[in-house]
């Protein structure tokens, strides 16, 4: 396997678990005021 399509694949994989981390951050609604208590 060469040193840039490794990358390439990691790369790819990066931006699906940022768009996954992005779209469970958006489910979660805001507790903001029952925290700081």
């Amino acid at each position: 396997m060469r040193l840039t399509e490794f990358l390439q694949e990691f790369g790819e994989a990066v931006e699906e678990e940022k768009e996954r981390q992005a779209r469970i951050k958006a489910k979660q609604p805001p507790r903001r005021g029952k925290r700081h208590r």
